[in-house]
């Protein structure tokens, strides 16, 4: 936006002086509301990254979660919740880490298989002998159903997840875009998901 403003009186006359005080004054007014509303702008762009900022920290740092969903191309297979070894966010990592590498070379996916532990308490859901995810009777009590009817409830949610993965994957530019694409919403997807947990909570502490 370009506004002159001339600081000198170069009309003859009073008259002259009065209408170049207006417009001197009209000109003023317009440029306090365009950076006004610019500000107005600016701030609200500010307060956002700020939010989004302060979500990714607190996520980041490793905030106490139930539950998470594992992703696959940046889309939800599964939720899974914690074992005695590894908290839910490190444990859907470490699946999201196998299910990436078996789509290294995705035209030789297999079908996934269920496997029962030497106890036969868990089952083990492998994909072309890759141990995927390990379902636990807290996993099975989480989705109120047993381990039997949830290890068949994932591996068919694996089989459809890597088909699609494998399709997008096709050709060169297709794994090229899928991989982009991929990072972009599964960064999202956590974003949301922990904004989901966190903002209650916060909005919670406020209160009392």
């Amino acid at each position: 936006m370009k506004i002159r403003i001339q600081a000198q009186c170069r009309f003859r006359g009073a008259r002259g002086c009065t209408l170049h005080k207006k417009m001197v004054l009209e000109s003023i007014k317009h440029l306090a509301k365009y950076w006004t509303k610019r500000s107005a702008r600016n701030s609200v762009r500010v307060a956002i990254a700020a939010l989004l900022l302060t979500l990714l920290l607190i996520s980041g740092a490793g905030a106490q979660v139930e539950r998470v969903t594992v992703r696959l191309d940046g889309r939800a297979v599964f939720r899974i919740g914690e074992t005695t070894e590894l908290d839910a966010t490190a444990r859907s990592r470490q699946i999201e880490r196998r299910m990436n590498r078996l789509l290294e070379n995705s035209t030789a996916i297999a079908p996934a298989q269920v496997e029962p532990t030497q106890d036969g308490s868990q089952r083990v859901i492998t994909v072309t002998g890759v141990p995927i995810v390990t379902v636990t009777e807290s996993d099975a009590q989480d989705n109120l159903t047993t381990v039997d009817a949830l290890s068949q409830q994932w591996s068919q949610a694996l089989n459809a997840g890597f088909e699609r993965a494998s399709q997008r994957r096709l050709s060169p530019w297709g794994r090229f875009v899928t991989e982009v694409r991929s990072s972009i919403e599964t960064a999202f997807g956590r974003l949301l998901e922990s904004a989901i947990v966190i903002i209650p909570r916060a909005l919670g502490l406020l209160q009392k």
